[in-house]
């Protein structure tokens, strides 16, 4: 991501034989991102990368989410997750229908 970064503590969470640890990076320089697809609003972009590491294994994944919230890291941090916890509910209400 380009210049104008901030970042927010590394979360980790240690439960059901996994440990996961989440990095938070925002940068509210989007101009060379606006400039290119003119979303209206937009404000900044999130970058997570998680570290799932279990007894045989460790996975490695990063995420990108635009936003028109202009938050520090630890704020937006936390709401990516709740929403992302809000995705994964309505995905498993879906599959049971």
């Amino acid at each position: 991501m380009p210049q104008g970064e901030a970042d927010a503590p590394r979360r980790v969470d240690a439960d059901h034989g996994r440990i996961e640890t989440r990095a938070v990076t925002v940068t509210h320089d989007v101009d060379w991102l606006q400039q290119r697809h003119q979303w209206p609003g937009l404000a900044s972009v999130v970058m997570v990368e998680s570290t799932r590491q279990t007894a045989d294994k460790i996975e490695r994944e990063t995420r990108f989410y635009i936003t028109s919230l202009a938050l520090m890291a630890v704020h937006l941090g936390a709401f990516v997750r709740k929403v992302a916890a809000w995705d994964d509910e309505f995905l498993a209400s879906l599959v049971s229908q």
